[in-house]
């Protein structure tokens, strides 16, 4: 993993974003009248919403990628991550319609027989499962269709990082979320006022510097791994 092209690339996404949230910013300083710089607000919140988004999910996928690269095992990977990384063969195992080969036929209704079947091979399995390769899937970022602040708490969590980082914005980012699907379903018409378009905009640009450090750190201290 090449840590300085990682961060390049990530400091290149955040950085074309922030400057067009102050590019719009900007426009709407030069528009002459009030009622002009509030439906321009309305228009940019829809932008702000679609950075916060698109960052998160960029930022994260390539902290995925990262890990990836590592090549590392799911016994040497921290609890988060091994998790994410062996979902789906967890899964398998746990799956309540797989019965037991040798009583499929003579008990195929004894639930209890069979759920002791599937802890078997789970036990059977456990050491091919731990020494399996991590491979992280970009599907495990999931936005939802609306980055709530709960569902960015829930990836957070998924890739093993501080979920409560972001919680003193909870209310804001909700406030944003709130607006935005008002303003594309058409029942937001009236312009934004400055002083409410700056606190969501200062949320934004707060969340997506945030997100980056949090990146690099996680990745430059190797926190993906288990600790002994």
């Amino acid at each position: 993993m090449n840590l300085a092209e990682l961060w390049a690339e990530i400091e290149h996404e955040y950085t074309w974003r922030d400057d067009e949230i102050r590019f719009l910013d900007n426009c709407t300083s030069k528009l002459l009248d009030e009622g002009s710089q509030k439906r321009f607000r309305r228009a940019t919140i829809l932008m702000l919403y679609a950075h916060l988004e698109g960052f998160c999910v960029f930022a994260f996928r390539h902290f995925i990628r990262a890990i990836n690269a590592e090549k590392i095992a799911a016994q040497d990977a921290n609890v988060a991550i091994a998790a994410a990384a062996c979902s789906k063969a967890f899964a398998a195992m746990r799956d309540s319609n797989t019965k037991c080969e040798l009583f499929k036929n003579a008990l195929p209704d004894d639930s209890k027989l069979h759920r002791i079947a599937r802890d078997q091979e789970f036990v059977e399995r456990f050491a091919e499962v731990a020494g399996m390769e991590i491979v992280l899937e970009d599907e495990i970022i999931d936005t939802e269709s609306n980055l709530r602040p709960v569902v960015l708490r829930k990836n957070l969590y998924l890739l093993g990082l501080p979920h409560d980082t972001f919680k003193h914005l909870d209310g804001t980012i909700h406030q944003l979320l709130k607006l935005r699907n008002k303003i594309a379903h058409g029942e937001r018409k009236d312009g934004i006022d400055a002083s409410e378009f700056n606190v969501l905009k200062h949320a934004v640009r707060e969340v997506m510097r945030d997100v980056k450090s949090l990146i690099m750190k996680h990745l430059t201290n190797q926190t993906f791994l288990r600790t002994t």
